[in-house]
């Protein structure tokens, strides 16, 4: 098969697909695969929104005098930014981690 005859038969394939040249990969979940992404996807949100409270509760507690640390630097606003970064990436894997490792459980 040459290139020539390869591109021709991606492009009536596509063309059965109803998509028009260049639209893309063409990516198709299988219903099982989009529930489970949506699964983890709520999961991620619920850890993000907890890894925000965390930094909050940092924050409003002064927890180890990082408030006074940050609010004494000109670049306050980076640090928060990227000590929300850390948690939202912690708490985020953290909840996505618990909801895979729940699934195997045997349910009464």
């Amino acid at each position: 098969m040459t290139m020539s005859d390869d591109r021709n038969c991606r492009r009536r394939r596509n063309q059965r697909q109803g998509r028009k040249q260049g639209q893309g990969w063409g990516l198709r979940l299988h219903p099982h695969e989009s529930r489970a992404l949506g699964y983890l996807l709520r999961h991620l949100i619920v850890g993000l929104a907890a890894a925000m409270v965390f930094e909050v509760l940092i924050l409003a507690t002064d927890l180890g005098g990082l408030r006074q640390l940050m609010w004494a630097s000109e670049e306050r606003w980076l640090l928060a930014a990227l000590l929300l970064f850390g948690l939202s990436i912690t708490f985020g894997s953290l909840a996505m981690g618990i909801s895979i490792m729940v699934l195997g459980r045997e349910r009464d």
